[in-house]
């Protein structure tokens, strides 16, 4: 097998995943280390073709770098902080960290950032409104003058778009079910 043939298949899956921060050419590196890995464990007596066998490699060491990088970079943001910027123990806060801030509201921060330079204006509604507001696919296709069932399209692309992953989600859950009152 000669692994030249499908870079292009890496260039292709790399650009599906490209994400702010990343750089595109550590994602076709990390690509092509998973394309390499499925040259190695392919095995043609399964009667599958190795551009489907070897895109799952690909998929897989690319999402798996994906999440060590921002594994890495809210690390960042937790330990880089100067310590005058923490919230004073004794119950007083500045501005910047009110007492009862949390890593997971930073993190929603983020994510909101996120939203906002990736996606349409229209998803970026949809994500305020349904992990901000909580409001329910009714009530924002009602606010939007759309259909339920469009809206649910729309929250599912925007959530492929941004790759989000079931811990994420559990995460922007826990945090909005925390402010609900």
């Amino acid at each position: 097998m000669n692994s030249h043939e499908h870079q292009g298949l890496v260039h292709t899956i790399a650009r599906r995943y490209t994400v702010p921060g990343v750089s595109f050419d550590d994602l076709v590196q990390e690509g092509l280390i998973g394309l390499y890995e499925a040259e190695q464990r392919y095995d043609p007596d399964r009667k599958v073709k190795f551009a489907t066998y070897a895109s799952f490699w690909v998929k897989k060491r690319i999402l798996a770098f994906l999440s060590r990088e921002r594994q890495h970079q809210s690390r960042l943001r937790v330990t880089d902080e100067p310590a005058e910027e923490m919230p004073d123990m004794h119950g007083e806060a500045d501005d910047a960290h009110p007492v009862g801030h949390t890593v997971a509201e930073d993190r929603l921060s983020m994510y909101r950032e996120l939203v906002k330079s990736s996606v349409s204006p229209v998803e970026t509604e949809i994500f305020l409104m349904y992990f901000g507001k909580l409001m329910t696919l009714a009530d924002i296709a009602g606010q939007l003058g759309i259909s339920t069932e469009r809206v649910r399209q729309l929250k599912q692309r925007l959530l492929r778009k941004l790759k989000i992953n079931a811990e994420l989600t559990k995460a922007l859950y826990a945090v909005n079910r925390d402010k609900v009152p």
